[in-house]
């Protein structure tokens, strides 16, 4: 009875691989999955250079809709701590977009 790891290395690589090639070396062969990122992307490992890459990089960023919903909290009178702990994020995140706000308020009026 074969293994699993023979069926593996039975199935086409073009199969296995899905169309990913590497981006420093251009090899289409022998790619395997290697990990996760932080933003849940898969990591990839190209055999032939030994690049670690992703090829479909996940956005890491904050919906603007909850950056408008923690600013109208702040305006509201909590403070950046408090908005923070309650979206779960950092509270730097929350004094940095007000003061890019301030900021971009001040631009338009002049």
């Amino acid at each position: 009875m074969a293994s699993k790891y023979d069926m593996i290395s039975c199935m086409d690589t073009t199969e296995r691989n899905m169309g990913r090639t590497c981006p420093k070396c251009g090899g289409a062969s022998h790619q395997m999955n290697s990990g996760f990122t932080r933003a849940g992307s898969q990591r990839c490992l190209c055999w032939h250079c030994k690049c670690k890459y992703t090829p479909q990089p996940k956005e890491w960023a904050i919906p603007e809709w909850r950056r408008k919903e923690a600013l109208k909290m702040m305006t509201l009178g909590n403070s950046g701590r408090k908005v923070g702990a309650y979206y779960k994020m950092h509270h730097t995140n929350v004094y940095r977009w007000a003061v890019e706000g301030a900021k971009k308020g001040a631009s338009k009026s002049t």
